[in-house]
């Protein structure tokens, strides 16, 4: 690869079987990498989330590791919603309207998801690498033919390991964008800084949550599914 880092591009080649050889290439796809990575140059703002909608209406999920953010966008998608991300959304500010697209990699589950999703294991490929063990499901099947953005009607951080009653509070803005800073994907250099921060203010004037919930996903993605509507 070639990079001419005063215009911003770069030339390079792919081997074919990155593109199509064993599913274990194919879920860790370099072009979907440095998507990722190139995308403030794009006028998009990456950050690591999921997102699930209907109708043009997107609920954007954060949290940590392990909350619980793939299962619920996934079962929230049961209850008829679209999966468009479970690892990383990227927004784009067109005419002054807040979009959200969905990822372009397939869903990463946890090897506990399994207790509350058993047909993972006939419609998941399992991955092991050093010691760690994912599931990658193809995400396809509860989306759209054709990728479109959403427009976002709220947030929600989830918050697992509660162990009284689900608890939904509202968070402030000035509380959202300093949140929502800490999810973004990179480091991005300073030259994008107005980019982000009208991204992310626009975020943070929607509604913003945090869930406090027990350890069943079910219960986030109902949650989620009634934020939508």
């Amino acid at each position: 690869m070639a990079v001419d880092l005063e215009r911003r591009e770069a030339r390079g080649s792919l081997a074919e079987v990155f593109v199509e050889g064993e599913p274990g290439l194919r879920h860790n796809r370099p072009l979907d990498i440095l998507f990722c990575m190139t995308a403030p140059s794009l006028g998009l703002t990456a950050l690591s989330g999921g997102c699930v909608g209907a109708e043009g209406r997107g609920v954007m999920i954060f949290g940590p590791p392990n909350s619980g953010k793939t299962t619920a966008c996934y079962l929230a998608a049961k209850l008829g919603m679209e999966f468009h991300a479970d690892q990383g959304v990227f927004l784009d500010m067109r005419h002054n309207v807040l979009r959200a697209w969905g990822d372009l990699f397939p869903a990463v589950f946890r090897p506990e998801a399994l207790d509350f999703l058993p047909e993972l294991r006939e419609s998941a490929w399992r991955s092991t690498n050093a010691g760690l063990s994912f599931y990658y499901f193809e995400k396809r099947p509860l989306q759209s033919r054709w990728a479109k953005p959403v427009n976002p009607v709220c947030s929600i951080f989830l918050d697992r390991g509660n162990s009284g009653k689900p608890q939904l509070n509202e968070i402030s803005p000035e509380d959202a964008v300093v949140r929502l800073r800490g999810c973004l994907l990179f480091p991005e250099d300073e030259q994008f800084d107005a980019q982000i921060n009208t991204a992310l203010d626009a975020l943070a004037r929607k509604p913003v949550y945090s869930l406090q919930y027990g350890s069943d996903p079910r219960i986030a993605a109902s949650f989620i599914e009634k934020l939508q509507r």
